[in-house]
């Protein structure tokens, strides 16, 4: 008796990310030789939550492992700044066979409850990259910040009290004049925030901080030498 086996063709993916400000946009393409055989649309918000929007493969290509490959350079897309969560938004892609499109999907991890699916990827929002820092400040602070999409990210110190030293912090500078500070979750006038003798070190823009957050890896604080590599 002879056997018969399946040889699969390589595929090729070309995620195609297009980096602007806080987000990482574009449609993951599929190649078999010189013919492009699927496609995966993503939006990821840095550090934060990354949406797959649709996703299809040429009828004749399908279970050959396209779809994986292109779900797979995403997600390590996605690792690579720092996204916490993946969903997809317009339902669960299957071509009509709903429980294809769940098994698919459930093997890749996601999580998958009144059609909605999710799948999380790296440490929890209260996870600090800098944990000998003041709490989460740093962590905290640029998060506020990319959501906001408007202000400054300040790193510096305060004095929290009379007695003790001055404490490594982060906070966000608003253009209404007003302080997010992270740990207490609470806005401050900059008057009000002067009770703290803030001394200020680095000032980063949104779309500076971003780009320290995916080159080097970590939320702050970051390094002369990273800041000079980088900005």
């Amino acid at each position: 008796m002879s056997l018969r086996i399946r040889s699969l063709p390589t595929v090729l993916i070309e995620t195609n990310a297009e980096v602007s400000k806080y987000k990482v946009t574009g449609v993951a393409v599929a190649w078999i030789g010189d013919q492009d055989v699927g496609s995966l649309h993503y939006e990821l918000v840095i550090g934060g939550i990354g949406k797959l929007s649709f996703m299809q493969v040429d009828e004749e290509h399908r279970g050959l492992g396209v779809g994986k490959e292109m779900y797979m350079a995403v997600e390590n897309l996605a690792k690579n700044y720092h996204v916490k969560k993946l969903i997809l938004v317009v339902g669960i892609p299957g071509y009509g066979d709903p429980e294809r499109a769940k098994d698919f999907w459930e093997e890749k991890g996601f999580t998958i409850t009144d059609g909605r699916a999710e799948k999380q990827l790296g440490n929890s929002e209260s996870e600090s990259s800098n944990p000998t820092q003041y709490g989460t400040c740093y962590e905290d602070a640029w998060r506020f910040l990319i959501k906001e999409e408007d202000g400054s990210l300040i790193h510096g110190s305060l004095q929290l009290s009379e007695e003790g030293g001055r404490v490594n912090h982060a906070w966000v500078e608003l253009p209404t004049g007003f302080v997010y500070e992270p740990q207490t979750k609470t806005f401050f006038s900059l008057k009000d925030l002067g009770i703290f003798s803030p001394i200020e070190e680095h000032r980063y823009t949104s779309e500076q901080a971003a780009i320290m957050v995916a080159r080097t890896g970590n939320m702050g604080p970051w390094t002369d030498e990273e800041r000079s590599m980088w900005l």
